[in-house]
């Protein structure tokens, strides 16, 4: 008997349902892949695929807070390849749009305190400049409510883009100084190459792998809905591996940027990095791309 399906019909609905639940920036959770999959060989490569899915479909709508799956394992082969180590000589930034009264409070803050011109922090102060109080953190794609997680870009435009400011838009632009050598899970693809079939990178990477760059970096309407649910998920899993200390990952909103994810940092606790400045930037212009579909 040919042993060309390995996927039952049951397993495929399941799958496919969750990919029709989720949306990627535009694009569908790879269904041409899920169909692919249902044709597949029965080879090591194309299961990695299939674990993926599964687990995603699990986390969605089966097993939330104890979810055990074979994909952990799957990705635990792949810790050595997707390491990245991150230099402390190269500052990271962060961004924080500041309305107009926090701005002109700042600035009477400033000259009251005769420190206008020569405090390092124009913007928001060191404290503001990093992580909120425990209970002012909002989920996002690597962290659930509560928990801190401290997001940083690797450059001024990537970190004020993802932000989104409106033109006149203030941003206080902080600059972040790593404390020592950081070790990341590199999720950090070009996301452009990532939609060309045939990219090198499905030749060496299962293809789930390309479905998770693409969920990390998409941008999301609302960070307290379930969209962040595997992001968050395996987020927790690397944090708790205790084998790296953060996630670096592209960005949908600046292609040439990459966004960092640096976990074990706390409101206050500057053990692993720091602000050392922050400046306020406005927005003065937004360029738009559009193309009839």
């Amino acid at each position: 008997m040919n042993k060309r399906f390995f996927i039952n019909l049951t397993d495929f609905e399941k799958i496919s349902k969750a990919a029709q639940i989720h949306n990627i920036n535009n694009h569908q959770l790879p269904l041409d892949v899920l169909n692919s999959i249902k044709l597949m060989n029965s080879d090591p490569e194309s299961r990695k695929s299939l674990e993926f899915f599964k687990f995603y479909y699990q986390l969605k709508a089966e097993k939330r807070f104890f979810c055990q799956h074979n994909f952990f394992n799957v990705l635990e082969e792949y810790y050595e390849q997707f390491t990245t180590n991150f230099n402390v000589n190269k500052p990271l930034f962060r961004a924080r749009r500041m309305s107009e009264v926090e701005f002109q409070d700042r600035r009477l803050g400033l000259r009251n305190k005769d420190d206008e011109n020569n405090n390092p922090f124009q913007g928001f102060d060191k404290e503001g400049s990093f992580l909120l109080p425990t209970k002012e953190i909002k989920a996002n794609r690597a962290n659930s409510r509560g928990i801190p997680c401290l997001y940083v870009a690797n450059d001024k435009d990537t970190a004020i883009a993802e932000v989104r400011p409106f033109k006149n838009t203030k941003v206080s632009l902080a600059t972040i100084e790593i404390k020592k050598p950081l070790k990341l899970f590199n999720l950090s693809f070009d996301l452009l190459d990532l939609d060309m079939p045939g990219h090198s990178f499905m030749k060496k990477y299962p293809e789930c792998f390309r479905s998770i760059a693409l969920m990390f970096s998409a941008p999301y309407e609302n960070s307290e809905n379930d969209e962040y649910l595997l992001t968050q998920c395996l987020s927790e899993y690397i944090r708790i591996s205790d084998q790296f200390d953060g996630i670096i990952y592209g960005s949908s909103l600046n292609y040439d940027g990459q966004n960092i994810a640096i976990f074990g940092c706390e409101h206050g606790n500057y053990g692993l990095c720091e602000p050392i400045s922050s400046e306020v930037y406005s927005v003065k212009n937004i360029e738009i791309q559009y193309e009839k579909v």
